[in-house]
């Protein structure tokens, strides 16, 4: 190995640990808000389920179009870059969520932290917008074929930081504090960013006349990202659905304390963490799509089956069974992704499929609320199994015929057909 080549490895080591860092900091926070959040706005405040619905609407609906301006950004003017000034944006959030308890601000500080699209600790939800500058930044400092690895352990540090905190609800029972801890690690994930280096070399600044026409997509790209982006659709109204009122639910339909439901959320994460070691290896041996269809399938079941539980037992065990197939099927979409799309259009596609995995969550969030108050419980419940199957439907007719395993390179089953 030449001095430049192991040069560049121990900078990309380094910058991973800084990604890493980030992210765990970040999620440390995420884990503490996403069951605090939605708690406090009904025991506290005393917000109906329609109320926290609008509430949660204003990040579900922000966060989409904050990803896909981000991913754009980030092919333009660098992933590192704009990963700092996104990753400054909760903090700030958290802030006005720490000094004010206005509707109208409650309402700002919610769509720039993107608060209540976490429903749980799965997939990035608070402040979801930078996972496309993170996404690209570990594609370039990994390669082929250790890419769902990394993805992998990144989803699972990222996961038992946000099961450890979820435990701070255990410990403490003062909101604000807990806010103001949140804070802190927003803050921490936000100085982890600045040192990381960047190989990617952005367009010359004189060819950036409009950031919607980037000019990175290739005709291949842009067919394989409308094949995420239809799927990513269904995905994100099938969450949007139930996902942001778990915590709410669980405290409020079966009875268990702030507390428990801290437990029930940072168990569901350990979970998930140690079930995710066997990401990689499903992988291989499925292939991607099928790995992604079966694991997602179980989820759809469970989430069918969670508002029919009969005692609590058996509502917490369908919890961590929907929560945990959901989640190990990430790092495989993620690398799938990456390994379909150029290197110029990795952060843009990533911000693209974000939104359209978002938006649709802000709508199905919005009317949820008033399904909620309206119907019987189920009612959301069996709609999200509904559109579950569409999405996994779509997973089979868009990909099922390239037979993608980590074997093989995507990216020629796709230029074969």
């Amino acid at each position: 190995m030449s001095v430049a080549s192991s040069s560049s490895s121990n900078d990309n080591s380094v910058d991973l640990i800084l990604l890493f860092t980030s992210r765990i900091t970040r999620s440390l926070a995420a884990g503490a808000l996403a069951v605090a959040i939605p708690l406090y706005f009904y025991d506290v405040l005393h917000y109906s389920y329609l109320l926290v619905g609008i509430l949660f609407a204003g990040g579900a609906f922000a966060s989409p179009i904050l990803s896909y301006i981000f991913g754009l950004l980030g092919d333009l003017y660098g992933r590192r870059d704009v990963l700092l000034v996104g990753s400054s944006i909760l903090p700030i959030a958290v802030i006005i969520l720490l000094l004010t308890r206005s509707y109208p601000l409650l309402f700002i500080s919610t769509t720039l932290g993107g608060f209540g699209i976490a429903g749980g600790l799965v997939g990035g939800g608070v402040g979801a917008f930078v996972s496309p500058m993170q996404m690209a930044l570990l594609a370039e400092k990994s390669h082929k074929e250790n890419r769902t690895t990394v993805y992998t352990a990144f989803t699972m540090f990222s996961n038992i930081a946000g099961s450890l905190g979820a435990l701070v609800l255990v410990v403490l029972s003062n909101y604000e504090t807990i806010f103001f801890i949140a804070l802190i690690f927003t803050i921490l994930s936000v100085f982890s960013v600045i040192p990381i280096k960047e190989k990617f070399k952005p367009q010359p600044r004189k060819e950036k006349k409009n950031i919607f026409k980037s000019g990175n997509i290739t005709s291949q790209d842009r067919n394989i990202i409308k094949k995420f982006v239809l799927t990513g659709i269904f995905n994100g109204l099938t969450q949007g659905l139930v996902t942001p009122f778990l915590p709410i639910i669980m405290h409020q339909n079966f009875k268990l304390s702030d507390a428990a439901v801290g437990v029930v959320v940072s168990i569901g994460g350990i979970l998930t963490t140690i079930m995710m070691t066997g990401t990689p290896y499903l992988t291989k041996k499925l292939g991607f799509v099928n790995f992604i269809i079966i694991s997602r399938l179980i989820s759809a079941i469970f989430v069918f089956y969670f508002p029919f539980a009969p005692s609590v037992i058996i509502m917490v065990s369908a919890y961590f069974i929907f929560t945990i197939s959901r989640a190990m099927s990430i790092p495989s979409q993620l690398s799938l992704m990456m390994t379909l799309v150029s290197e110029r259009a990795r952060s843009e596609a990533t911000g693209t499929n974000q939104a359209a995995r978002l938006f649709p969550m802000a709508i199905s969030t919005t009317f949820s609320g008033d399904i909620l108050d309206s119907l019987p419980l189920y009612a959301s419940f069996a709609l999200a199994f509904v559109v579950s199957l569409v999405n996994l439907a779509l997973y089979q007719i868009f990909f099922g015929r390239m037979d993608l395993d980590e074997k093989e390179s995507p990216a020629k089953n796709v230029a074969g057909q």
